[in-house]
């Protein structure tokens, strides 16, 4: 006869009944821990614990305080160490590592030879492959992926459908989700954001609050910091600071071609210059002495900053008129 209890491990014992001994029954304990497998040449040292209906198969290492809970697997030739965590339906497999204060929930996957670091969380349906590695307090959840030689420091968190690849890098308190992708040598620092179907890739560098949106691309070695907020479109080779929301681009302009922005009375030439009206006006004047096509320019974002009924009867000339006088009386004393 068979009966459960809740005590001490598998027993026998013996009845007296009539001075007779009556046959010995068994007693069988249901204990969370022994319902754990460990499969194959799996090993498991220190103080580490498999509970609940967690599997621990193949060559798989577990170590030091570690803990494994619930429907968790570990296979291959993967490691658990430290004070890492394994929650839940979540997978560990290949030669993937987990180390420190580490914790991995749900139905997350692990594979490869990726690296899960420091108090990072992985949640959900999230996927980490081949050589990534993610640090700190660093999150991961939704279907989001990391993979490659990607990393991800710090607060940074990964979520939706996102994916993180190459050798792409994330920062700080950046966030990636939507269907966004990061991948190539690209960066995502501080506050950043990149959401929706947008695209990072090749050396580009996304900083401060900036925001990527919608189906917007960022490649080359663009650099987008600030406020700025990238919708549409692509942005490639230069800097984009500041608010970038109902602005105006004038341009090719000068001997080296560049693109003037302007946008709520700041002035932003890609690679030289940002300022104030004023101080381009200062600054073109040193340089230009009233000539060349950067005058047009001025004239132009002066009827910009006019209220409007004064704007309407401003035609756009050419060069400003104190500054060739004053150029001109310099080049007569010469």
């Amino acid at each position: 006869m068979r009966a459960v209890v809740g005590f001490s491990t598998t027993q026998r014992t013996a009845g007296i009944a009539g001075g007779s001994k009556t046959p010995s029954r068994e007693v069988t304990v249901r204990d969370p821990i022994k319902e754990s497998r460990q499969y194959g040449n799996s090993q498991q040292y220190g103080n580490s614990q498999q509970s609940g209906h967690s599997q621990q198969s193949d060559h798989s290492r577990q170590y030091g305080h570690s803990r494994q809970y619930g429907y968790s697997r570990q296979y291959g030739h993967s490691k658990q160490s430290d004070c890492s965590r394994q929650y839940g339906h979540s997978k560990q497999s290949d030669c993937s590592h987990q180390f420190g204060y580490s914790q991995q929930y749900g139905n997350s996957q692990q594979f490869g030879y990726s690296r899960q670091y420091g108090d990072s969380k992985q949640y959900g349906d999230s996927k980490q492959y081949v050589q990534s590695q993610q640090y700190g307090h660093s999150q991961q959840s939704g279907h989001s992926k990391q993979s490659g030689h990607s990393k991800q420091y710090g607060n940074s968190q990964q979520y939706g459908n996102s994916q993180q690849s190459g050798d792409s890098q994330q920062y700080g308190h950046s966030q990636q989700y939507g269907h966004s992708q990061q991948y190539g040598h690209s960066q995502q620092y501080d506050q950043s954001h990149q959401y929706d179907h947008s695209h990072q890739y090749d050396h580009s560098q996304q900083l401060g609050r900036s925001q990527q949106s919608g189906n917007s691309k960022q490649s080359g070695n663009s650099k987008q910091s600030g406020d700025s907020r990238h919708n549409e479109g692509r942005h490639t080779g230069s800097w984009s600071t500041g608010i970038l929301c109902d602005y105006v681009d004038i341009g090719p302009c000068g001997d080296s071609n560049r693109i003037i922005t302007y946008c709520d009375g700041i002035v932003n030439i890609n690679c030289c210059f940002v300022g104030t009206l004023d101080e381009l006006r200062e600054a073109v004047d040193d340089k230009y002495c009233g000539r060349g096509s950067y005058y047009r320019v001025l004239r132009m974002l002066e009827i910009l900053e006019m209220p409007e009924q004064d704007a309407d009867n401003k035609e756009v000339s050419g060069g400003t008129p104190s500054a060739e006088a004053d150029c001109w009386q310099k080049d007569g004393d010469k």
